[in-house]
């Protein structure tokens, strides 16, 4: 790149920083005032001369120094009092004169070419000292200097009483070179330096004057041309001085005329266009060519239609003029006012986007509303308008279909809707059409139709009226009066039926609340009744046998009526701790029954055996009572020929004893007391279908029904129905006490719990294990008349049992003992068995350990206890069960002090160590060799079928529930004690 060439682009790049201090409005300098030598006013003593507005207005860079400033000021900047505004438009000049020091070190080089940024800086320092120059006050010169040329312009200056030296620029005609002048010392003689610079000025001028006259008539031609030309013509020096430009082009542009200086033109320029000009510019002095091309002005273009100031615009065509030697000389060309053109364009661009978007709109807008017609014939609720008058205008099918309103016009008239409403809401709706059509607010209401709602709920259809929700929205013209009404409708018919039947299972469950809270007042009314007794029976033999203790002739004391007493109290005992655990295990079948946990276990049973076997169990009961009971065989189970079949006794013999013990309940206090026991049986179809008299109670639902004996545990026989029934002559039922049978908590009167006991779950929990075994269970009575309760199971043949007793095994071990029938209420041979059992009872409550431990002593077992599972452990290491160490085999007196230990007995629930914990630290020590195997058997009141199974799992070998009998007890101690 030549050197021409790097001269241009520096002072480019100087441009471009100066660009952002400088904003081509004269607005903005007269806004902000400029502050020179951080003087916020002008002296008082130069704003007396008075002439500082008119320096302010001149055209001309003009600026003020002080010539008596301090010794400070003297040594380092020039004192600038005073800059107007053209001189503050030339960003360049402005920093000059301003700048806090004139004396920059000039670049050392040895380049011989002259260089571009030096010669800046010298031409600014001799600009300063020629600014600065001390005049001769007494001379013909009376404080002028003479002419500087600088930046381009020609430099004079006036003093004013010999302290304010003004000093202002004018442009060099016809932007020739322009001479810096001659370097020269702020110190040196004014006379002499006047007298060498006017000789050397009236040289040039001479030279100047003659060169004018040569281009005067050329020049006044092509004036006159670029004058009249409509378009803004200029000539360019390739430093960017505005050489020439016509009067167009200053209108055009906004250009200040006299504030033209080097790249000026940039500042007419908008700053979104200074890119591309920049571009341009670069183009146009560094390669040959002509451009063309658009630029944005700062100046506004004013729209003559509407005065309105909007973005001007220029088309710009450049060219180039160069010397012989093929050098850049000037940049020529001119430039139009394309704003009109502009703007037109683009209100064209504008109204066709308008019109392409006001298409789309349209299209958008169809399209709509066919999506709207197409929404309103597929959407789920029925869309309507009604004129003032009520007559339907428009609906979509649904509407029709919902409303079941013809389709056809004729039936289309005023309210023509009220016909599909049912008459009882005809008010509602006119209500809600004042509110539309007067009070103008918006509706809101339900009303039922006349077209019928059905549903199914459970495969039963349910018909109902039709409820719809009406939406009516009111359209009012511009004088608020009303045109049209828009509404929807929606079928809520099921939420209505939801509702309704909501309410009846909130009412439902508010009378099973009652029914329960009445439950736990019966339960804690049959539980404290019994408690009583136990307490008057125990206190009564504890006195007779203190008064026997007491006495000093115990012969006369001790009587036959004594003893019968206290036997009788005994056999009271046992009645009311039978009647406890029968509520007991209601409850405890309950939560079974809830929880879906209650299993049925086939075994192979004789049915007429086990009838009679649970008959023996109340003979004591019905022998009390004076009534007489009777056991009917049908002839249809002999005809069946049903000896062995796979049922569960356990619950059979449970519903039997349900039914039972009602009709000894209720026969009790009647005059005639005779109860008769039916035994039947069918093959292929159960017998309800033959016994009319019945009224059967329904199953709840099919899982009730469902048929277990496909189980491959029930065996192939040929599946057989078993029925039973009870007659009583009881005080009987009437219709209204039968619809209350085989609920929860329901008996069949209020005060029947008051007058006969129960709990009032006995029958529910008689319908649930009967539907259960796939049977049912149902009721014949008649009030005063006695009642019949029959139930029907359904089972299989069997060949019998090769060597099972009547409950097998398994039976046994379902873990259902808290479900079996009580034995005879006191055993009738009193003598027991004697057993030399060493037994380890590890029970927590003391009243406990003390009862159990004599009991077991009287059958003859030697008792040790322990209070808790950490305690047993420890005794363990003091029986004979417990493997010697090496240390303790070679000491005969230890092994002499070593317990016999048969079996243990063992609580679940203790503190420090519970029964489970303590089952598998047993466990574990047999495994690890150091005792032999004890049988553990669980003597414990959680007898549900899970709490079972966990104490099986942690090392017990069975559980007998609390409460026992010592017989039962011990019988399963013989077992385990047997097989060790």
């Amino acid at each position: 790149m030549t050197e021409h060439q790097n001269h241009h682009r520096s002072k480019r790049s100087r441009r471009a920083r100066d660009e952002d201090d400088f904003h081509f409005m004269p607005k903005e300098f007269e806004e902000e005032p400029l502050l020179i030598n951080n003087l916020p006013t002008l002296p008082q003593s130069f704003q007396e001369i008075g002439v500082t507005e008119l320096l302010e207005q001149d055209s001309r860079p003009t600026f003020v120094l002080d010539l008596q400033p301090s010794e400070a000021q003297a040594s380092r900047v020039m004192n600038v009092v005073f800059c107007n505004k053209s001189l503050r438009f030339f960003d360049s000049l402005r920093k000059v004169v301003l700048a806090e020091t004139f004396y920059p070190t000039p670049p050392v080089s040895s380049d011989p070419s002259p260089p571009s940024q030096g010669f800046s800086s010298l031409a600014e320092v001799e600009f300063r000292e020629w600014a600065t120059s001390v005049c001769d006050w007494d001379g013909y010169a009376d404080g002028y200097l003479p002419r500087h040329t600088f930046r381009g312009m020609y430099w004079s200056s006036a003093t004013l009483r010999k302290r304010w030296r003004i000093i202002s620029a004018s442009q060099v005609p016809n932007q020739r070179r322009q001479s810096h002048g001659t370097p020269r010392s702020s110190r040196s003689s004014s006379r002499s330096t006047s007298t060498s610079r006017s000789s050397a000025c009236d040289t040039d001028t001479t030279e100047e004057d003659s060169l004018q006259q040569q281009l005067a008539d050329s020049e006044s031609k092509f004036r006159v041309l670029t004058e009249l030309n409509p378009v803004g013509m200029y000539y360019l020096s390739p430093d960017g001085n505005i050489l020439y430009a016509n009067d167009m082009w200053y209108e055009i542009t906004g250009h200040p005329r006299g504030l033209e200086g080097e790249m000026s033109f940039m500042n007419v320029i908008s700053e979104s266009s200074h890119p591309k000009i920049t571009e341009e510019w670069e183009t146009l002095t560094t390669k040959r060519g002509r451009r063309v091309f658009e630029l944005k002005l700062r100046h506004p273009w004013i729209d003559e239609t509407t005065g309105e100031a909007r973005q001007k615009w220029i088309l710009a065509s450049c060219d180039q003029e160069f010397d012989e030697f093929g050098n850049l000389k000037s940049i020529m060309g001119c430039i139009t006012d394309i704003s009109a053109q502009k703007h037109i364009e683009a209100s064209a661009v504008e109204r066709a986007n308008l019109i392409e978007k006001l298409a789309l709109r349209t299209q958008e807008a169809e399209q709509h509303e066919r999506n709207f017609q197409q929404m309103a014939e597929l959407a789920p609720c029925g869309m309507f308008t009604l004129d003032d008058q009520g007559t339907i205008t428009w609906a979509n099918p649904q509407w029709y279909e919902m409303t079941g309103h013809p389709r056809n016009a004729e039936e289309h008239y005023p309210m023509s809707f009220l016909n599909s409403i049912e008459i009882q809401d005809h008010k509602a709706f006119r209500t809600g059409w004042e509110s539309l059509t007067i009070a103008k607010e918006e509706v809101t209401a339900e009303f039922r139709l006349k077209k019928p709602w059905v549903t199914q709920d459970h495969d039963k259809p349910v018909r109902d009226s039709t409820w719809i929700l009406f939406l009516g929205i009111p359209q009012l013209d511009g004088d608020g009066n009303v045109t049209k009404v828009l509404g929807c409708t929606t079928d809520i018919s099921h939420f209505k039926w939801a509702e309704s039947v909501q309410l009846k299972s909130r009412l439902q469950a508010e009378e099973a609340k009652k029914q329960q809270e009445s439950f736990i007042d019966m339960t804690s009314h049959e539980m404290r009744n019994p408690l009583s007794a136990i307490t008057l029976c125990a206190d009564g033999i504890a006195n007779s046998l203190m008064e026997y203790k007491a006495a000093k002739d115990r012969s006369a004391i001790l009587s036959d009526e004594l003893i019968d007493d206290n036997l009788e109290a005994a056999q009271t005992i046992v009645i009311c701790a039978q009647h406890q655990k029968r509520i007991i295990d209601d409850v405890l079948t309950l939560s079974k029954l809830n929880a879906a946990m209650l299993q049925v276990t086939p075994a192979q049973v004789q049915i007429e055996q086990t009838v009679r076997r649970t008959l023996k169990m109340f003979a004591g009961e019905l022998q009390d009572g004076r009534i007489m009971t009777t056991f009917v065989v049908e002839p249809a189970f002999n005809d069946t020929k049903i000896d062995w079949v796979f049922c569960d006794p356990v619950r059979l013999t449970q519903v039997f004893i349900n039914l039972l013990t009602n009709a000894i309940k209720f026969t009790k206090p009647e005059d005639v007391r005779h109860i008769k026991i039916y035994l039947s049986a069918s093959v292929g179809r159960p017998p309800r279908d033959t016994l009319q008299d019945i009224q059967w109670f329904p199953s709840k639902d099919c899982q009730s029904k469902q048929d277990l004996t496909l189980s491959p545990e029930w065996g192939t026989g040929q599946p057989v129905y078993l029925y039973f029934a009870i007659r009583d002559t009881g005080r009987g039922l009437d219709e209204d006490e039968k619809s209350k049978l085989f609920h929860r908590f329901s008996q069949a009167n209020p005060r029947t719990h008051v007058q006969y006991g129960g709990s009032g779950l006995g029958l529910f929990i008689s319908r649930e294990l009967t539907e259960l075994q796939g049977g049912e269970i149902g009721v014949a009575s008649k009030a005063g008349k006695g009642s019949v309760f029959a139930f029907y199971i359904k089972a299989r043949r069997s060949t019998g049992p090769q060597l099972e007793g009547h409950l097998s095994s398994k039976a046994e071990e379902s873990g259902t003992t808290i479900d079996s029938p009580i034995p005879h209420l006191l055993p009738l041979n009193l003598s027991r068995p004697r057993r030399n059992y060493h037994i380890l009872l590890v029970e927590d409550n003391l009243i406990n350990q003390k009862v159990l431990s004599k009991q077991l002593r009287t059958v003859g077992c030697t008792v040790h206890v322990a209070n808790h599972g950490g305690e047993a452990l420890d005794f363990l290491s003091r029986t004979t069960l417990w493997k010697a160490s090496a240390s303790s085999e070679s000491d005969p007196g230890h092994q002499n002090q070593k317990i016999d230990l048969t079996i243990i007995l063992m609580d679940l629930e203790m503190p420090i160590m519970d029964g489970l914990t303590a089952a598998r630290a047993i466990r574990d020590l047999e495994r690890e060799g150091k005792i032999t195997h004890v049988p553990i058997i669980a003597v414990t009141a959680n007898t549900r079928l899970e709490q079972i199974e966990v104490a099986l799992e942690a090392g017990m070998d069975d559980i007998v529930p609390k409460p026992f009998h010592i017989p039962d007890l011990m019988q399963k101690a013989d077992k385990f004690v047997s097989i060790s």
